[in-house]
């Protein structure tokens, strides 16, 4: 994978947050503030960074990224001095065949979910195993919340998307959000790419949530928990409505490299090219909160523009977003670690030369 993120040129839009309230036009500047490499593993020889992943901060701003070729999750301090290492590759305690989810519990510990074994590891602060779960779910690659003693899964199953799993008992006690709240066309296909690329949670209290599906239609879906039952509250509008999240492509060849999911047909390929793919809700502070989105993802080369909106928790309307035009990769959405913490910094992978996780400050 290869991400070039040079000086950006940012443009930004208004929204139409109300008939009469417009945001204001916005530009802002991005530098680069840390850069964590092996030059950060001093004296530890049998260490190194490969190929850094998913990434977290925690609420003392320490840096979590899970290296996916060594199933190996990396902890920084907010300087980029490392702290410590979680897990590795292998079955036993604290082991893991291939990660699929990590999340920070209430109570700061580290929850890492290994999709093979259908099971969650609990560490504490140490980096210790502080408790092993099993974990039955049909699908990898989700991005998972935690409220109070709910876990919020995001996969496609009896026709939901999310389901809920009380850890206390370790059972489903709620699926919603229907497939087909979130539907854009009356294409077939495309109940078939949710289900391969769900989408993005995040809570904002005990009983609200926000949700995304990954092709990002320029609407963040709102739902209150009402009488121990989530329910679909309202839609935020982002900066705008998406023209195109998707296309499909159906050939008897291989489709264009851009098709981010391929299905074989019997005498067919349907080929999936995102226009508009999330890449994550996050909480911000002062009652806010972040969407972060690749657009222009086309049939015209490598060029993409990452789109950053900002929420008003509260007012549950846009505040500002820009869009920056100078983001060049080679790899799928999809493999580029993407993160932004609370105070608004963005984390994201660097794999010219010597692999490197990147935080950028966004000056607006």
């Amino acid at each position: 994978m290869l991400l070039i993120l040079s000086i950006l040129t940012v443009q930004s839009c208004i929204s139409d947050k109300t008939d009469s309230e417009e945001v204001e036009s916005a530009e802002v500047e991005i530098n680069e503030i840390l850069r964590i490499s092996n030059d950060n593993i001093q004296g530890r020889s049998d260490l190194i960074l490969g190929v850094p992943h998913r990434t977290l901060t925690d609420h003392e701003n320490n840096i979590y990224t899970l290296d996916s070729q060594q199933n190996k999750i990396f902890k920084f301090d907010s300087t980029g001095q490392f702290i410590d290492t979680f897990g590795q590759r292998g079955s036993g305690p604290g082991e893991f065949q291939s990660i699929s989810g990590m999340l920070l519990t209430d109570d700061h510990q580290l929850m890492v979910l290994d999709f093979p074994s259908q099971q969650y590891t609990v560490f504490n602060a140490d980096g210790k195993v502080a408790g092993i779960s099993s974990l039955k779910h049909p699908y990898a690659p989700f991005k998972p919340i935690i409220i109070s003693n709910e876990l919020l899964l995001p996969w496609v199953e009896n026709g939901k998307i999310i389901h809920s799993l009380e850890l206390e008992n370790n059972e489903i006690t709620n699926r919603f959000i229907a497939v087909e709240d979130v539907l854009q066309t009356n294409e077939e296909y495309e109940q078939r790419l949710l289900s391969k690329n769900t989408g993005s949670l995040l809570a904002l209290s005990n009983d609200r949530i926000v949700f995304t599906p990954t092709h990002y239609s320029g609407n963040v879906h709102v739902y209150d928990k009402i009488d121990d039952r989530w329910v679909a509250s309202e839609q935020i509008p982002g900066h705008r409505q998406i023209d195109q999240a998707f296309t499909i492509h159906e050939t008897t060849d291989k489709p264009h490299r851009r098709s981010q999911t391929i299905f074989p047909q019997s005498d067919s390929i349907i080929g999936f090219e995102l226009h508009s793919w999330s890449m994550g809700l996050f909480a911000l502070n002062n009652g806010k909160f972040a969407h972060l989105s690749l657009t222009n993802i086309g049939l015209d080369g490598d060029q993409m523009k990452l789109v950053v909106e900002i929420f008003e928790s509260e007012e549950k309307g846009l505040e500002r977003f820009v869009i920056t035009d100078q983001l060049s990769i080679t790899a799928m959405p999809e493999q580029i670690p993407v993160w932004m913490d609370r105070d608004g910094y963005l984390y994201i992978a660097d794999m010219r030369g010597e692999p490197a996780l990147r935080k950028l400050e966004l000056v607006w």
